[in-house]
């Protein structure tokens, strides 16, 4: 998919209604082909739908990963999930800064911490984050899939 296709999909996906939820989360690669072994960047785009302001993310950071929010990786052709890196018990915890209503926050993350990306192959790549309005906290608002080329 070429990036103005991407772009307008990103867009789109963020004026879409929401019912129910006071969060939307949306996902983007600066580059979407790269190297094996190679760190693999992705942005994550908070947007508050809500009346009131949430928190912006977890707080918490371990491996250049926000602890605040989900990441599932799988093989694009097989559909195979693929098994999450352990995350170094070395957190960093700041101030959960918040994001007030209608506003957005983004923040740069590297999603080949999280997943096993280090074999040349495609892989589709989804972060989630519980809706913070959820009272039961099961709710999980789920991204937008990117494809991430992994080459030789």
């Amino acid at each position: 998919m070429n990036r103005a296709v991407t772009e307008c999909l990103l867009i789109l996906s963020c004026t879409l209604p929401l019912f129910g939820q006071s969060i939307a989360v949306t996902i983007n690669a600066s580059q979407t082909e790269v190297k094996a072994g190679s760190p693999v960047g992705v942005t994550i785009h908070l947007t508050n739908l809500s009346n009131h302001e949430v928190n912006r993310g977890g707080g918490c950071y371990s491996d250049g990963l926000d602890l605040g929010y989900t990441y599932t990786c799988q093989d694009s052709v097989t559909k195979r999930i693929l098994k999450n890196k352990k995350v170094s018990d070395l957190l960093t915890c700041g101030d959960r800064d918040m994001v007030k209503p209608g506003e957005s926050f983004e923040q740069q993350i590297v999603i080949s911490g999280a997943c096993e990306m280090d074999k040349p192959g495609r892989y589709l790549v989804q972060v989630g984050r519980v809706d913070p309005d959820d009272p039961s906290h099961s709710r999980l608002v789920k991204s937008n899939k990117i494809e991430i080329i992994v080459k030789p």
